[in-house]
Parts: C-alpha cells; structure tokens; sequence
C-alpha cells in the first residue's frame, strides 16, 4: 500500500475481479486530527477521463469524516446518523471512482446512497422511562421520487 499523508489515511485500490485491471482508487481519511474539517465530504482528487491518445486516466478520490476511532477495549460505535452519513459519502467516492462517461456530473441523479435498511429505520425513542416508540416500524419505507421498484433510478 502507498505512503499516505497521515497514518491513519487508508489508500484503497479498486481492481477489475475478471482480469486484476486497476480501475482507480479512494482515499479514507475517517477520524479527527487537528487542522482537519470537521464535516464529512467526499472529494474529486483527479477525475477519470478519456484523454486524446485514446487512454483512461484512472479517477482517485478521498473521503474525509471525523468517526469515532476504536482503542484499546473500546469499540469505535457509530450513532444511526453517522452511518447514514458514511454510505451517503462513500456513494460519492463510488460514483466518483467507477463512472466512464465523459463528464461525471452530467451523469449523476440525485439518489439515495445509503441502502434501504438504513434509509428506512424507524424514529424510535430510547428515553428509559418510556418503552421505545417505534410506530413506523410495520410500515413499508416510502420509494424516493424518481426510484422504481428495483432501486435503479428513472
């Protein structure tokens, strides 16, 4: 694996399981430091692109966040909302690294990132005085607009 900034920077190669061809890489840089956001995102470090001698240039790109990070007999746990937040980015870092059309943007429509079993966990109080409310939980999640039936997007 290459030299990254930090040492906790992890550099991920994405590969071609058929034939080994490196499609491109990312980037995780997932727990605080000084002098770091402090916001989730995930950024285009170079985009992939169809040069003029007919080659790809492979994408890389980098997710940045500020999880909790395990230590010794204590396990890094994530709130709901930080889970939803890591598959939102890491959707980005998929579109960002696996796309080939000529201008990434012009691709994408807005859609869920996250799978549907995160999308759709129900509103439930944790108060211990009260049983957890869960009154959604029987309900089927709603479809986002523009979603059919087998997650892809219209």
């Amino acid at each position: 694996m290459a030299e990254t900034p930090e040492p906790d920077v992890r550099l991920i190669e994405i590969s071609d399981a058929a034939d080994g061809r490196l499609i491109g890489h990312f980037y995780l840089d997932l727990y605080p430091r000084d002098g770091k956001y402090t916001h989730a995102a995930a950024f285009t470090v170079i985009k992939g692109r169809l040069l003029e001698d007919g080659t790809y240039e492979k994408p890389a790109s980098a997710m940045v966040a500020n999880f909790p990070k395990a230590a010794p007999g204590k396990p890094a746990l994530m709130p709901h909302s930080e889970v939803k937040t890591f598959f939102h980015e890491f959707g980005h870092l998929m579109h960002q690294t696996l796309t080939k059309v000529p201008s990434a943007a012009r691709s994408w429509r807005s859609a869920p990132s996250a799978p549907r079993w995160i999308r759709s966990r129900p509103s439930c109080s944790a108060s211990p005085a009260r049983k957890p409310s869960c009154a959604r939980s029987a309900a089927r999640p709603r479809r986002p607009a523009g979603m059919s039936s087998r997650g892809s997007v219209s």
